[in-house]
């Protein structure tokens, strides 16, 4: 199992992985629970992460996230780095 992506959003996480269970891609997300401790707890431990269970299709899940956050859709998401949310993708 592998992390692929890790965000304060909680919501963001979620859809990132449903859709990559749309691709039969199986994932897993963690700290659900904690995004409620931000501001309270480091962003490294209090940020939802989205593993992905098969090793072998985490390459495959890498290449969907870099669609996901294709050049055409990096406005949004500098607009909320401006914004002070924080994004890390494991490319």
């Amino acid at each position: 199992m592998k992390r692929l992506y890790t965000d304060q959003n909680s919501l963001m996480v979620g859809n990132i992985k449903n859709i990559l269970e749309g691709y039969e891609i199986k994932c897993v997300i963690k700290n659900f629970m904690l995004v409620g401790a931000i501001g309270e707890a480091p962003p490294t431990v209090a940020s939802t992460e989205l593993w992905v269970v098969d090793d072998e299709k985490y390459d495959r899940a890498k290449e969907i996230l870099k669609d996901i956050f294709s050049e055409d859709r990096r406005a949004v998401h500098r607009l909320l780095e401006l914004r002070g949310e924080q994004r890390v993708i494991d490319l």
